[in-house]
């Protein structure tokens, strides 16, 4: 495992990170309107580091990433979890995700059944219960050969203006600390797992006018029992 370009790459990723959060904490507490537009702008100021382009003209930066298999996302009254790969429901997605750079390069040089992209976009035109068994056969090969992940961050948003502003804002909390649980490691068999994601983070951000769902958010067990991928910035 190349450790040096690794943590590089996530030390650029967390200080954009950074950067978000001092324009959410210092700027009017209307100047982002949903968390699409939270993580749209950490996309925004990702996409212009030259670190995170790469020389075969791929960028390693996405949004809306799919998990690498089926979940339920439940109800107010469900939990998710995930599911079967030929069952009826269907992938989750991940705000933002830094794929690593190396998996690219490497899927690129490796005989490969379908194309290399399909590979670092996980889907490809044939039905998962078919592509995904491949595709966890090469990241299987990947992990194998250089013992690191095909994600190196993981990264979900929340964004509460008010408190009335989602329903049952805690229940939605949890559902992606479990999403986010679920990359950590890619099933390969019924017997072995290989970890998946290096890095997972929720950052959920609250606005003054919804500042009595800390409590909350504080007294959840569920919560609690995940809360080291949790993180909370207040206006």
């Amino acid at each position: 495992m190349n450790v040096s370009r690794i943590e590089g790459w996530l030390k650029i990723l967390n200080r954009q990170i950074e950067k978000v959060k001092t324009v959410f904490t210092n700027n009017n507490k209307n100047f982002f309107f949903n968390e699409h537009e939270i993580h749209s702008y950490l996309y925004h100021l990702c996409a212009q580091k030259k670190i995170f382009k790469l020389k075969n003209g791929l960028n390693c930066i996405h949004a809306e990433y799919p998990t690498p298999f089926k979940c339920n996302m439940g109800n107010r009254h469900q939990d998710m979890k995930i599911e079967s790969d030929d069952s009826n429901f269907r992938r989750g997605h991940i705000d933002i995700v830094l794929l690593n750079p190396h998996f690219i390069e490497w899927i690129f040089k490796e005989s490969t059944l379908y194309e290399p992209i399909d590979y670092i976009r996980g889907i490809a035109e044939d039905k998962f219960s078919i592509y995904i068994s491949e595709m966890r056969n090469k990241y299987e090969r990947f992990y194998k050969e250089k013992k690191e992940p095909v994600i190196l961050s993981a990264i979900e948003f929340k964004f509460f203006r008010t408190h009335g502003g989602l329903s049952n804002p805690i229940n939605l909390i949890v559902r992606d600390l479990k999403k986010l649980d679920g990359m950590k490691e890619i099933k390969i068999n019924e017997l072995k797992s290989i970890p998946f994601s290096k890095e997972r983070r929720s950052i959920v951000f609250i606005n003054q006018n919804a500042q009595l769902l800390i409590e909350g958010i504080k007294n959840d067990k569920e919560i609690q029992f995940m809360k080291g991928l949790l993180e909370i910035i207040q206006f």
